[in-house]
């Protein structure tokens, strides 16, 4: 049940009714970690029923992988290329590497998205649900706003969630879907707070005052702070992430050194795939059974060939509180585990752990760079080259990279970035 989201429900509610009557619309909830976004982005799936549901969410170790989200998004209907047009159709699937040949025209695959939801709703109504937006890789991310500026009476309805936790300037992906339709979810107030405290009636007063107190209206800090009941009146005065990231942290607690080295694999990949955890794990001396151990402590969660941490909070304190060397003993685990699957994040492994110089993982680098710019994946050039710069020592090689990041941040519209490098 969602407490203290009448109003939200509602809006989503309106937004499905208006798809099912023939007008698209599109909704970025936004709001801090916890707050309660992944939870409506569920609400609306359920409510969806007899439509279209296409939904992904956003995967941080994906995010320079050019057209990864929009990969996983219409990979249940790929079937359904054939049916546009020639042009369109070509860009689409060399765009989800379906296809090999020249890196698509961006505008041919937004057009190829657009054209593909419209048919799909001349059958059924079609909703389209991206969690941790924030996280969609820019090429993936711009074509879906492309699709909900261009869809309007194609019964397609679309919802993003953003993560925000302070006021500010916007991000990259804020400024994207600046024009859109925007809910900024709130905290919850204090009856909705008061009856979802209700299903821990283990809290006694104090704890339950001590609780409220510091999770200010936060669902999750609600959730994961009433878990432990000793905290009662301890509960110290914290920044809402530092209770969370405290919270989970100590769920760690006298794991063995195996379980720990495991936790930290996982947070340094953070690509959810099972098998490469495992085969870095070997080279840690951890094993399938340690993954278990940090599974029944409520960290992560394994379904299929995927390891999840139970929330992005997690995967921070883990490798937050390790210390830095075992941070890169990690990473280069990871790259060796890499090393024949996916050369190229062996390489971003290898940078993880690399003090400079290294100018053997700097070359890797700008040659992963100049690759990036062939498929037009300026933002993930501009990281490679701007890292292969801070890892030279050479003072020729460092400006030439320096002025090839700054050349695709440019190219990416990342303007003051650009400037910055060139300075």
């Amino acid at each position: 049940m969602l407490h203290g989201r009448g109003a939200e429900c509602e809006l989503i509610e309106e937004l499905l009714d208006g798809s099912r009557r023939g007008r698209s619309d599109c909704l970025v909830l936004a709001g801090a970690a916890g707050i309660g976004k992944s939870a409506l982005l569920r609400y609306a799936a359920e409510r969806a029923g007899d439509t279209t549901v296409l939904q992904i969410r956003g995967v941080q170790a994906e995010t320079a992988m050019p057209f990864a989200g929009l990969h996983a998004l219409l990979r249940p209907v790929r079937d359904r290329l054939p049916s546009l047009s020639g042009p369109q159709r070509h860009a689409l699937a060399g765009a989800l590497g379906l296809e090999a040949g020249e890196v698509p025209s961006r505008f041919l695959v937004a057009a190829a998205v657009v054209e593909l939801l419209a048919t799909l709703a001349e059958e059924r109504p079609v909703v389209c649900l991206v969690d941790d937006v924030q996280w969609v890789d820019p090429q993936s991310l711009g074509v879906l706003t492309f699709a909900a500026r261009r869809l309007r009476d194609d019964r397609v309805a679309m919802i993003f969630t953003l993560r925000m936790d302070a006021a500010g300037p916007l991000s990259q992906t804020g400024r994207l879907l600046s024009d859109l339709r925007w809910l900024t979810v709130a905290p919850l107030e204090d009856g909705s707070a008061d009856r979802l405290l209700d299903e821990r009636p283990e809290l006694d007063p104090a704890a339950r005052h001590a609780v409220k107190s510091a999770a200010h209206g936060n669902p999750l800090a609600l959730l994961a702070l009433s878990a432990d009941g000793r905290r009662q009146a301890r509960v110290e005065p914290l920044a809402l992430t530092g209770h969370l990231e405290a919270d989970y942290l100590s769920r760690t607690v006298g794991l063995n050194a195996r379980v720990r080295r495991l936790l930290l694999l996982a947070a340094a990949d953070d690509s959810g795939d099972l098998t490469v955890l495992l085969s870095a794990a070997v080279r840690q001396d951890a094993s399938e059974a340690d993954l278990a151990a940090a599974e029944e402590r409520g960290l992560l969660t394994v379904a299929g060939n995927r390891v999840d941490f139970v929330h992005p909070l997690v995967r921070s304190a883990v490798f937050q509180a390790a210390p830095s060397s075992l941070r890169r003993e990690a990473h280069l685990a990871l790259a060796e585990a890499l090393a024949d699957l996916d050369p190229a994040r062996a390489v971003w492994h290898r940078a993880s752990a690399a003090m400079p110089p290294d100018e053997d993982v700097a070359g890797e680098l700008a040659d992963l760079g100049a690759a990036a710019v062939h498929r037009a994946a300026t933002d993930l050039a501009a990281r490679a080259y701007e890292r292969a710069a801070e890892l030279t020592a050479d003072p020729d090689r460092r400006q030439g990279w320096l002025l090839d990041a700054a050349e695709a941040c440019w190219d990416s519209g990342e303007v003051q970035r650009a400037v910055a490098l060139i300075t």
